[in-house]
């Protein structure tokens, strides 16, 4: 006689054939066939088909009250089925451990010591290689971002970066380039600031008769041209300087004039709006008056 089967329980419903395992193992334990014996008034199930390792289809249906019981699985009445499929499971498993593959980690078994993980080197062939305790932790980690933490990397930019220092003649200081939050690049050697980057953003200028050209530092040129009339004249900038100008200075425009007139262009009054214009002429020795010719002029400030 063999032993029953009485692992788990199993839950039947009135006037169905499905049983239900929970705890169960039917088809890992080669259940193949037999008598399921429910705890339980009611009637006999004879196994039709195991259909998982909690799952049996009998061949007749449950007449009992629905419920989960005890239970045993007697196979004297299935001992041939069940040797049949005994042994060809173990035929299976046999041509499976029959493999070039398995032979190959197999024979690495007398070497095996602790530290070591398995790899193939060629077709059915296998080496032991070492796994130091930095690989174990490595393999341990959940995902990239946790690799990259544990050996201070940065995911992937998505561009190519400048290489920083170590060129010719360069040293391998730090260099760090960053926008001001306003108006302007910065640049930074290790703690050296070396404030504003010029770039073509940040220059105003304006290439007209009457123009300007403004530098990043806040240096800026201005030019122009007035006729000037009767010689008095209050020239305001193109655009005003922000602290103070330094210097403005005016010459004549033309120089179609007789070799006899002499004229002086002179300059005064400067602040950061303006300017004054003074040009004289005189005329053979005679009487100084306005020149009557256009004025050049330049200035520079910040």
């Amino acid at each position: 006689m063999t032993t029953p089967y009485t692992t788990g329980s199993i839950t039947l419903t009135n006037g169905s054939p499905v049983i239900t395992g929970t705890g169960t193992a039917w088809q890992t334990a080669l259940i193949a066939g037999g008598v399921v014996v429910p705890d339980a008034d009611g009637n006999s199930l004879p196994i039709l088909s195991v259909d998982s390792n909690t799952q049996i289809t009998a061949a007749v249906k449950w007449r009992g009250a629905s419920g989960t019981y005890a239970y045993a699985i007697m196979r004297d009445a299935a001992y041939g089925q069940q040797t049949v499929a005994n042994a060809q499971a173990l035929s299976t498993y046999l041509q499976r451990l029959d493999n070039a593959s398995l032979s190959a980690l197999a024979s690495l078994a007398a070497s095996m010591t602790a530290d070591k993980f398995a790899y193939a080197t060629g077709l059915n062939t296998m080496a032991w290689a070492a796994l130091s305790a930095f690989n174990r932790e490595m393999l341990a980690l959940a995902d990239a971002a946790a690799v990259r933490s544990k050996i201070g990397a940065q995911a992937a930019l998505g561009f190519t970066p400048v290489q920083q220092g170590g060129g010719v003649g360069q040293g391998s200081n730090k260099i760090y380039i960053g926008w001001n939050g306003t108006n302007a690049l910065k640049g930074t050697v290790d703690s050296f600031d070396l404030g504003k980057i010029w770039t073509d953003s940040a220059v105003l200028w304006n290439a007209s008769n009457a123009g300007y050209f403004r530098f990043p530092n806040g240096f800026m040129l201005q030019w122009g041209y007035e006729p000037t009339g009767s010689g008095d004249f209050r020239k305001v900038f193109p655009m005003a300087f922000t602290a103070t100008c330094f210097a403005a200075v005016a010459t004549m425009a033309s120089s179609d004039l007789p070799a006899s007139t002499a004229v002086t262009v002179s300059t005064s009054n400067v602040d950061r709006f303006a300017f004054d214009i003074r040009a004289r002429a005189v005329n053979t020795g005679g009487t100084v008056g306005g020149a009557g010719q256009g004025a050049l002029w330049m200035a520079i400030g910040y």
